[in-house]
């Protein structure tokens, strides 16, 4: 009676083994910068938060504290890209998510990541001259139009005022980095506000810009930290200055 009785605990502990082991392979994986990743089943994404279901009880992560994300039906295609694109090997990533066939991907969050993954590499690779802007606005343009509720919204406009800067479509730009402000966190906020201040001073509307700029000094509360992460402009168009007031931002 007594061995009947180990025999069974010891099948119980090795199904228990393998379904936790099962469960790890399976899991989506959130990573937060230091520390093991968050593993459990993403239920919901806006583009400021992300849900997961860990052991039937939901929880949330802002994306701003959000590393990356690793999707558990990612195919190896996107795997292997996303691990070129940390390593800045752009061409070799988009080599591989040219390969993926993405009408055939089933799993939204799984589709966002590969279509955010090609539009990232054509825009960066388009600013080191070694793609068509042309082409890769496109793309980037089409991923924030359709994908608002992806953790990587907030990248992806930024990124596209960038390309429009890039053109000099600076309208476009302004419109596009003051999406930044409608972000839940002040940095997000405040580097919206500077980015299309920025882009207003290359449109030529200095007045504009001059009161972004103001706005963002007087927020109170604000640390030397975060004021000094800001991108402020370094101009060098003496024209510039009068028009700003004779006020540097730098």
């Amino acid at each position: 009676m007594k061995k009947l009785s180990l025999l069974t605990l010891t099948m119980m502990l090795s199904l228990l083994t393998s379904a936790t082991s099962l469960y790890g392979q399976l899991a989506d994986q959130i990573y937060l910068g230091k520390g093991a990743p968050i593993r459990g089943v993403i239920t919901s994404m806006t583009a400021a938060e992300i849900t997961v279901t860990i052991n039937t009880v939901d929880r949330k992560y802002a994306v701003n504290e959000v590393d990356r994300v690793a999707l558990a039906e990612a195919p190896t295609g996107l795997k292997m890209a996303l691990a070129s694109i940390r390593g800045d090997q752009l061409e070799s990533a988009k080599v591989e998510l040219d390969k993926i066939a993405v009408a055939t991907i089933k799993n939204k969050y799984v589709k966002q990541e590969v279509l955010y993954s090609q539009a990232y590499c054509a825009a960066k690779m388009a600013q080191r001259g070694q793609y068509d802007i042309s082409k890769a606005g496109p793309l980037l343009l089409n991923f924030v139009n359709g994908n608002a509720d992806s953790y990587h919204y907030y990248s992806a406009v930024e990124l596209l005022g960038d390309l429009f800067v890039g053109i000099g479509n600076y309208k476009a730009a302004a419109e596009n980095y003051g999406k930044l402000k409608a972000a839940p966190w002040p940095d997000y906020q405040l580097r919206g506000s500077v980015l299309q201040a920025n882009a207003l001073i290359g449109s030529e509307q200095y007045p504009q810009a001059l009161t972004s700029y103001e706005a963002v000094l007087k927020v109170k509360g604000l640390r030397r930290k975060i004021v000094c992460s800001l991108p402020w402009p370094r101009l060098e168009r003496p024209v510039a200055w009068p028009k700003l007031g004779n006020r540097r931002t730098v």
